[in-house]
């Protein structure tokens, strides 16, 4: 028992002449890595990817459609703006800075084209069914601002009906 005890003073020993030195050991403590490696975790995340309203992911979904084959046009983004303050119920100051937030977003990088379901993962069980079918609509409405929609614009705008209806996709006979 005196050799245990003695192993332990000298580890203590130890341990707080590196502390002293400046060398940092707070590695050893489990929760203090946890909590770190969790806020570096959300601090190096996308936050697009980590919207948890409903109105707003749908504001990004549809600035991503209007941006999928490059830059909005003014088109566009009147009828964003309009779509804003008549279907999401926004003031024109929301509005225009809901979509100042959308472009900043998705000029930050690609992923959000590429990915789409990760805008709504967070964010999906707050959805009802109305919402949904509303979000498809607003989506078709601005992808044919220009006329018909782009290829680009049609499989992400079939994506989001993915991730927005996933029973639909998995549905078989058997069911």
């Amino acid at each position: 028992m005196h050799i245990i005890i003695g192993f332990l003073t000298a580890l203590a020993s130890v341990l707080y002449g590196l502390e002293r030195l400046g060398i940092d050991i707070g590695w050893i403590n489990p929760w203090a890595w946890n909590r770190k490696r969790k806020w570096l975790k959300q601090f190096n995340a996308n936050p697009a990817f980590s919207i948890k309203n409903p109105l707003e992911a749908v504001a990004l979904l549809m600035t991503a459609v209007a941006k999928a084959d490059g830059d909005m046009s003014a088109d566009e983004k009147s009828k964003l703006l309009t779509l804003f303050t008549v279907k999401l119920k926004q003031s024109e100051e929301e509005a225009s800075s809901l979509l100042g937030s959308c472009v900043y977003l998705l000029n930050q990088n690609d992923e959000i084209l590429v990915n789409p379901e990760k805008v709504l993962t967070l964010c999906l069980p707050e959805f009802t069914e109305a919402q949904k079918s509303s979000t498809v609509d607003l989506l078709d409405s601005i992808a044919n601002v220009a006329g018909h929609p782009t290829s680009t614009q049609k499989q992400f705008i079939e994506r989001v009906k993915n991730s927005l209806y996933p029973e639909a996709e998995t549905a078989s006979e058997w069911g």
